[in-house]
Parts: structure tokens; C-alpha cells; sequence
């Protein structure tokens, strides 16, 4: 639905960050996931997001951090965190939204370029991972049942396990 690139460059304390996207338009309502990709190189940024409905005013509000180390330590190379990063927002509205996007990151440093994309209509995993969980259960709870039952039947048995002569 949209997607965008844009810089943070650190600034004084009186210089204000946050900007406005252009408006883009949902046609249906759905999910949407917002994915924020970065430069990073041993520095992190900050983005407090919120997807506005210019008809109604309203606002659902996200966070995002992240952040990207790497380093060699005793020889050996290591890494941690990562430049990429999402927010999934269900049930969103039709309508026209923008995004409001307030960026913070480390007050020294070099400049930091960012893309920014919207997605609709994303699946979301958790509704089928119930489904699945909820169909399994039968299997599940007959397996137990079965299994008690034959326990019980070797129990009684002249050959039953774990009895001595």
C-alpha cells in the first residue's frame, strides 16, 4: 500500500523529528503489518509510528525499535540484534490513512536511512494455529485414554512389566 525511504540525522534537543507520510489509500478493511528496515552498523533507532485515519482522527499507535551490534571479541566474531523489524495491526478499517512517524536514535553518530513499507491484508498465523491446536485435541486426549487402558490391562497380567518372579 505504501512504502517509503527516509533519513535520521541526530539533531539538537530543540529540533523537532517527527514528519507525516503521504496519504495512501486501505480499500477494505484488514490486517496490516508495517515493516521497518534500517542501515544500522553498531547503533540502534527508535520509531514511535501511528497510523492516522484522516476521516475520523483516530490513531493506532506503534512502537518500534532497532538495533544492530556487531563486534570481535577473543578472536571471535559476534552480532546481536537486527535491522529489521514489523508490527502486525489487526483489524484496521477501510479508509484513507498516513503514517506520523517520530524517529529517535542515538544523539551522535552518523545518518541513519530507513525504509518504510505498509502491507495489507497480511495472514495472521494465530487463528490457524488454534484451529490446528483445537483438531489435535481428540487425537491427543484418545492416545492418553488408549494408553491408560493398555497399562492397566499389562498390570493385571502374569507378564507384566517391571514385576519380578
Amino acid at each position: 500500500v505504501f512504502t517509503d525511504t527516509f533519513r535520521y540525522r541526530p539533531a539538537s534537543e530543540n529540533t523537532e523529528q517527527s514528519f507525516v507520510t503521504p496519504t495512501f489509500t486501505l480499500a477494505s478493511p484488514g490486517t496490516i503489518r508495517i515493516d521497518v528496515t534500517a542501515n544500522l552498523d553498531n547503533s540502534w533507532l527508535g520509531l514511535d509510528l501511528s497510523l492516522v485515519d484522516e476521516e475520523r482522527g483516530t490513531a493506532l499507535d506503534a512502537a518500534q525499535e532497532l538495533s544492530y551490534y556487531h563486534g570481535v571479541e577473543g578472536g571471535e566474531s559476534w552480532a546481536e540484534g537486527s535491522n529489521a523489524s514489523d508490527v502486525l495491526l489487526p483489524r484496521v478499517p477501510a479508509g484513507t490513512y498516513y503514517l506520523r512517524i517520530d524517529p529517535a536514535g542515538p544523539p551522535v553518530g552518523r545518518e541513519v536511512t530507513y525504509s518504510v513499507t505498509v502491507r495489507r491484508d497480511v495472514p495472521s498465523l494465530l487463528p490457524y494455529l488454534l484451529a490446528l491446536g483445537i483438531l489435535l485435541l481428540p487425537p491427543i486426549v484418545i492416545a492418553a485414554r488408549e494408553s491408560g487402558y493398555e497399562r492397566r490391562r499389562w498390570l493385571e497380567s502374569d507378564y507384566a512389566p517391571g514385576t519380578e518372579s
